[in-house]
């Protein structure tokens, strides 16, 4: 009778664990285009103020990637984002991708 409980616990920790998947990508908007947003990872906001896109996108290769979302207003250049992806990842440089989700995890400090 232990087992089964014991088993029945680890089934049910288990699946409620499947439901909080790590983000597929982290990273800044460097960019914003029509309905996509261009995230590159580990960049600060004195880099994005003081470097073009194309050193960035150079200095941090391959960690770019566009990313469709359905609604552009809310985002600005210098948000942190996690990211979501939905489908597959186009491999370009930078790569492109589709969202299943976006959170914005910091605005930027300062003003571009």
């Amino acid at each position: 009778m232990k087992k089964i409980i014991f088993f029945t616990f680890l089934i049910g920790l288990f699946a409620g664990c499947s439901h909080s998947k790590p983000p597929d990508f982290q990273g800044r908007i460097i960019d914003i285009k029509e309905s996509r947003v261009l995230v590159v990872s580990n960049v600060s906001i004195k880099e994005l103020e003081t470097r073009t896109q194309t050193q960035l996108l150079n200095d941090k290769a391959p960690n770019a990637v566009w990313i469709n979302v359905s609604s552009i207003n809310k985002y600005k250049v210098g948000q942190l984002l996690e990211v979501w992806y939905q489908g597959g990842v186009d491999t370009s440089y930078p790569a492109q991708a589709g969202a299943k989700k976006v959170e914005i995890i910091e605005e930027p400090r300062r003003l571009l």
